[in-house]
């Protein structure tokens, strides 16, 4: 299977893990923290522009997006979680439903997590990362923001976050939206991923 990510059709939105669409398509989850650049780079990934509302004040996305791409995959865009300045109610209701999600939804075949090339990984990225590992979910680690850091610290940065997931080695692509970097290369390991199963 070969997928261009362009042209996505929004199937559902919803914040109820009942009220998810029903399909028979894999499903690729798209995770980070509030302030990690997600809805800027599903606008960027699929290549329409306002797709997701971005803004400077994070936790703009407080649902659950499924994206269908060519009648082939489904990305789903998570809310982001840590930094949202929403209600305790609210972040309860979205903690409980993204658990249920990875936990349970058959459907999803991979996660791509989102992680800001210039922060340590923090408790609630560790709580988020632990989930997928006890379901043992392929992964693809996406560094955001590459843009940002001068370029003798990003391999420094990236050591440091491999060191703090405690990772040897994971697929894994550096991401910029505004230096219009790693597009490219996700597309192809997305669809290298789903050939190897």
């Amino acid at each position: 299977m070969q997928v261009e990510f362009t042209n996505p059709k929004l199937m559902r939105k919803s914040a109820k893990f009942a009220n998810f669409p029903i399909h028979q398509m894999p499903e690729i989850a798209i995770i980070g923290k509030s302030n990690v650049g997600k809805s800027s780079f599903v606008n960027h990934f699929l290549k329409t522009p306002n797709l997701t509302m971005t803004s400077s004040k994070p936790g703009r996305t407080r649902q659950f997006f499924f994206f269908n791409i060519h009648n082939k995959i489904v990305l789903v865009d998570l809310p982001g979680y840590g930094w949202a300045s929403v209600s305790k109610t609210m972040k309860a209701d979205w903690n409980q439903t993204m658990v249920e999600y990875l936990k349970f939804r058959e459907e999803l075949q991979l996660v791509l997590f989102l992680v800001d090339i210039r922060r340590v990984p923090d408790e609630n990225d560790f709580k988020m990362f632990d989930l997928i590992l006890d379901r043992e979910l392929p992964m693809i680690l996406l560094f955001t923001k590459m843009d940002k850091p001068k370029k003798n610290e990003i391999a420094k940065n990236k050591k440091k976050i491999f060191e703090a997931f405690d990772l040897h080695t994971c697929m894994n692509v550096s991401y910029s939206v505004h230096s219009n970097k790693g597009r490219p290369e996700l597309s192809k390991l997305i669809n290298q991923a789903f050939s190897e199963e």
